[in-house]
């Protein structure tokens, strides 16, 4: 018969008892065999395959959501209101030192995985070894860690971003539960299980304190839209030129595209004839004295003009590059802040009861006094209500009146442009956000009830917010405001006017 000093030592063996943590220790009068050992068994069995679950689901979710803050997608099945997975992963509370917060849960509970993978049935033994307990230690510590930043991240979105985002709560859920179960029921000592509460809220603790002493990074993302292709190029990658995006058209001159003529000829009378045969008679004179000056004049007429918000001198040819759309916008078309024959010309992409909107209208209203006559701002309301805008899947009840406000705005501006200023400010900064009976009342005071009720009863509001859309579309939609320049894009909420200045000045 084998004597005992043969037989092989069981694998756990060459580990170190886990801190703190006296063999036997939970398990006091429990042997092998015994009821206890195969009711603590039963116990562990269930619990291991708990962690091992929840730990994969929050592995999902988190790996999702460091992709999202690494690509900066879009998060699915977020569509802003409380549910804003934008606002909450774009805020200053999800990133530690640069690095996104979901990518460090995903860290931590992919070591919770590997520990339980890694001990497999030890894990889940009645036999009490230094393997079970490091792993239950391991998986312990971790499993508090993550219920306490649940706890802390989720308070976060309640108390300082009043929004919620669903794909993080629902990982905080994974962690709050798992912590409840490895307190409860892991095979640990209750000093043991202490010590794991204390090192796992320090860990918590240091997040949340880097992260209240770290300045907030900008809530914006600027983003630059590819330099349009000369015509000269013959690659396939060129961007193609942009798109001249008229307003609707209702036959008035004010608002249809002008007319561009076709060059058909048109028989002309004699005195016609001669009138602009002796109209040459200059030009050929001066031809003839200094051929150099024609030729100057036609090289500066080719040249291309200096890259810039706009091209045209002229309010009613101006033209608004928007690269990140590929489109044009003619200034005196759509509803505008300031002249259209300003030097500086940008694009604003809101909602009327849009809180970064609204929060953004201050940094806005100091970059107007910066540069007073020299910048105007195009005002494109785009209602985050499915009544007007099809690009929104999940409308917040706070959205619901957006596409009254929005006709209400526009129905001023095409009746009295100069009171359109003071329409879209009070829309702005009114406090509470106004209703849109409240809205209607001061438009009627602005221009009167009567033409105001005959611009209402007429589509003309109705296909310039289809129109906005259709620009918030090709921009790939998202968060709002958009300010939209030349070729850079701020999403976002702006606060500071000197982050638009230092555009506007670029």
């Amino acid at each position: 018969m084998a004597s005992s000093k043969n037989s092989p030592a069981p694998m756990s063996a060459a580990l170190p008892p886990a801190p703190f943590a006296a063999p036997g220790a939970f398990e006091a009068g429990r042997t092998a065999g015994s009821p206890a050992a195969a009711s603590l068994r039963r116990t562990l069995v269930p619990l291991y395959l708990l962690a091992v679950g929840l730990s994969l689901i929050a592995v999902s979710i988190s790996g999702y959501l460091t992709y999202i803050a690494l690509t900066a997608s879009k998060v699915l099945g977020c569509s802003g209101g409380t549910f804003d997975c934008d606002h909450v992963l774009q805020s200053q509370w999800s990133t530690l030192l640069g690095i996104p917060v979901a990518a460090l849960a995903s860290s931590l509970y992919v070591s919770v995985l590997a520990a339980l993978l890694a001990t497999g049935r030890w894990a889940t033994s009645a036999e009490p070894t230094p393997l079970r307990s490091w792993t239950w230690t391991i998986v312990t510590t971790a499993a508090v860690s993550a219920g306490a930043a649940g706890l802390w991240f989720t308070g976060l979105q309640v108390f300082a971003l009043g929004h919620l985002c669903p794909w993080c709560l629902a990982t905080h859920a994974c962690g709050l539960i798992l912590c409840c179960a490895t307190l409860l029921f892991s095979p640990l000592s209750n000093l043991v299980k202490g010590w794991c509460g204390v090192v796992g809220l320090a860990m918590t603790m240091g997040l949340a304190t880097i992260q209240s002493l770290t300045p907030p990074r900008p809530a914006y993302v600027i983003e630059e839209a590819p330099a349009a292709a000369s015509t000269s190029s013959s690659t396939d990658s060129a961007v193609p030129a942009a798109e001249l995006f008229d307003a609707p058209g209702e036959g008035d001159d004010i608002f249809a595209a002008p007319e561009i003529d076709s060059g058909a000829y048109a028989p002309q009378n004699g005195a016609q004839q001669w009138t602009q045969a002796l109209a040459w008679l200059p030009a050929a004179w001066s031809l003839w004295k200094q051929p150099s000056g024609w030729l100057m004049a036609q090289t500066v007429g080719d040249a291309k003009p200096a890259e810039g918000v706009v091209d045209a001198p002229s309010s009613d040819q101006r033209l608004v590059h928007l690269a990140s759309a590929n489109i044009k916008l003619r200034a005196n078309q759509w509803p505008i802040v300031g002249s259209p024959d300003a030097k500086h010309i940008f694009v604003e992409l809101f909602d009327y009861t849009c809180p970064h909107c609204r929060a953004t209208q201050k940094a806005i209203a100091g970059v107007r006094q910066r540069y007073g006559n020299d910048v105007a701002i195009l005002t494109l309301p785009v209602p985050l209500s499915r009544a007007c805008n099809d690009t929104v899947k999940h409308e917040h009840a706070s959205h619901r009146e957006s596409c009254e406000l929005a006709k209400y705005a526009i129905a001023v501006w095409r009746i009295a442009p100069e009171k359109f200023p003071e329409f879209h400010d009070w829309l702005l900064t009114h406090n509470p956000v106004p209703t849109a009976s409240a809205a209607k009342a001061r438009a009627a005071e602005l221009v009167g009830a009567g033409e105001l009720d005959k611009e209402l009863a007429q589509p003309h509001a109705a296909r310039f917010i289809s129109k906005h859309v259709d620009i918030y579309r090709r921009l790939n939609a998202g968060p709002v405001p958009k300010l939209v320049f030349a070729s850079t894009t701020l999403t976002g909420e702006v606060t500071s006017s000197d982050v638009i200045a230092q555009i506007l000045e670029r």
